[in-house]
This record gives structure tokens, C-alpha cells and sequence, in this order.
């Protein structure tokens, strides 16, 4: 069946409101979807440079543990932990 913008009283023809409508909440619905997964792309970066911090910590802790006392890698680890993820 055709659809087209004129009601009618059977009721099987889809008004243009209608088509407009649907046209939108796609649109809506695509920008939904772009904008989560932009952010889960964040997010999983923040994880990944989280990881590598937590990585770089137990070197460190394991260096302290063997006796040695790393400054440059302190003096690293503390600007990196200052900032804000």
C-alpha cells in the first residue's frame, strides 16, 4: 500500500506527522548511539591509563622492596597520581 500526507478513514495510510516523527527519533537515536560510544571510547582510555599508573607503582614498590629508593620515578609517580582522571 501507497502511504502518502491525506488521512484516510480506513486507516492504513501513514500521515506525514507521523513519517517525520519516525524520521526523528531515528535521528535521535543515531546521535544517542554516537555520543555513548564516544564516551565509553573515554572511558576506555582512562582505564588504559589508569592501568599503566597501577603498572608503573608495583615496579616501583617492588624496587623499594628490593632495597633500591627510585627518585625520578617517585618524583613521576606523584605528578601523575595528582591529576585528575
Amino acid at each position: 500500500m501507497k502511504r502518502t500526507s491525506r488521512g484516510s478513514p480506513c486507516g492504513f495510510l501513514m500521515p506525514s506527522r507521523s513519517s517525520e516523527s519516525a524520521r526523528d527519533c531515528r535521528k535521535r537515536k543515531a546521535l544517542r548511539i554516537q555520543y555513548l560510544a564516544e564516551s565509553v571510547r573515554l572511558r576506555e582510555l582512562t582505564v588504559l591509563k589508569m592501568r599503566q599508573d597501577v603498572e608503573r607503582l608495583l615496579e616501583v614498590c617492588h624496587e623499594i622492596d628490593n632495597g633500591e629508593f627510585p627518585q625520578n620515578a617517585v618524583a613521576e609517580l606523584g605528578d601523575k597520581l595528582e591529576r585528575k582522571w
